[in-house]
């Protein structure tokens, strides 16, 4: 009797135990470094001059699940950085924009401990249609 009274109580407890935050083992990191007037939020074809959105996003590798991202709007010649944080992840996202050139630096953190760091750098094309004025 008090053998059941003791597993029926553990059941009940462990029902009630908040299901774990799966953990991120094996990030992925995508950054993309597109003119600004290429943004799916404009609703017309606006020209954005000689700006270019810079985004990173962290999501786990085998299920593609959304971690934390980011997003930066640069000229060139210009440098930003941002931290984003969502639960315990954080991402440092950095960006310096040359004159043709962006380069990036990526962040993934869990906690205190770092879970990767991806430099990369990106040249730039002007698109098609658009000719700077110098």
């Amino acid at each position: 009797m008090i053998l059941t009274l003791l597993l029926a109580l553990a059941s009940v407890l462990a029902a009630q135990q908040p299901a774990a935050v799966p953990e991120l083992t094996a990030p992925e990191v995508y950054v993309s470094i597109r003119p600004s007037s290429f943004d799916t939020y404009q609703l017309l074809r606006r020209r954005t001059p000689e700006t270019f959105t810079c985004s990173a996003s962290v999501t786990q590798a085998e299920t593609h699940h959304l971690y934390v991202a980011a997003e930066l709007v640069l000229r060139a010649g210009e440098s930003d950085k941002v931290t984003r944080t969502e639960g315990e992840y954080t991402l440092d996202f950095a960006v310096t924009m040359k004159k043709q050139r962006a380069d990036t630096l990526v962040t993934v953190k869990r906690g205190e401990k770092v879970l990767t760091r991806q430099r990369s750098t990106m040249y730039l094309q002007t698109p098609e249609g658009v000719v700077p004025l110098h």
